[in-house]
């Protein structure tokens, strides 16, 4: 079908082109007069061109009609485009734009503005603790502590699981400025001699970091009776205990379902 339908429509252009050239000089076309030249030219070129309307496809006929239809809106577009170019212009010759006017910035509004927001911290990132507590771990010397590996902070928070094998965990939290706001020392109600010793070791230590302006002689005392407390209400539905040592509030939370919670927010 498209072979025929191009065929037809060469065919049709070639009859067109002997058309023509009858019309100047029917001796050229082998036709004795002009209007014999023009009729057979004519019939056969309108024959050709009816055959390639029928052999044309759907597919193609919808093809054409897209395009013209596309055309004819690009020309709609054009005109409408122009007509309101004609019309602005003309608006604007009327009335001609003014200039904008920049209102003056007084030195008032040049002032910075105050962060009204404060983020309570601890005073130390995760790193600076890290390496903090990792120095009085060295110093102590104590068996079994180990220094505390790279810190990641995951949306604004930070978990160490298994300190030195004491199934003892340590989560973090940390502020908008990148300083911890609080600390956590998890572990469970039930363990040996030894591994209270090295929990209590490391509340000790993170104590005097975080408030190396108190002796331990103070603070000591302090984190033994939060736990006492915590351990004798250990069965109560309320079982929390606060105490306030310098900027940081020591807390402490005990339950047989989540374990001991020691933990140091910053006021």
């Amino acid at each position: 079908m498209g072979f025929l339908n191009g065929l037809f429509a060469l065919l049709s252009v070639v009859f067109l082109v002997l058309l023509i050239v009858g019309l100047i000089n029917p001796s050229w076309v082998k036709m004795k007069s002009r209007g014999k030249s023009t009729l057979i030219y004519f019939i056969a070129m309108l024959a050709c061109s009816v055959v390639v309307g029928v052999t044309t496809s759907d597919e193609e006929k919808a093809r054409q009609k897209a395009e013209s239809e596309k055309r004819q809106q690009i020309e709609a577009a054009e005109a409408e485009k122009k007509k309101i170019d004609s019309e602005q212009n003309k608006q604007e010759s009327i009335n001609p734009p003014q200039p904008e006017v920049i209102p003056e910035i007084s030195k008032e509004t040049l002032k910075p503005v105050a962060n009204e927001q404060s983020n309570a911290s601890l005073g130390f990132t995760p790193e600076e603790f890290r390496q903090k507590l990792n120095d009085e771990i060295i110093q102590v010397d104590a068996d079994g502590l180990k220094p505390l590996k790279k810190i990641e902070v995951v949306k604004g928070t930070f978990n160490i699981g298994d300190l030195s094998g004491l199934d003892l965990s340590l989560l973090g939290k940390v502020n908008n400025q990148g300083k911890i706001e609080s600390l956590n020392y998890i572990f469970p109600p039930s363990k040996t001699e030894e591994e209270v010793a090295g929990v209590l070791l490391y509340l000790g230590l993170t104590a005097k970091i975080l408030n190396p302006e108190i002796s331990m002689e103070k603070k000591s005392p302090k984190i033994v009776d939060l736990i006492t407390k915590a351990a004798k209400g250990i069965d109560n539905k309320e079982n929390m205990h606060r105490e306030k040592v310098g900027n940081v509030t020591y807390f402490t939370n005990a339950s047989k379902n989540t374990g001991f919670w020691f933990g140091f927010d910053a006021e």
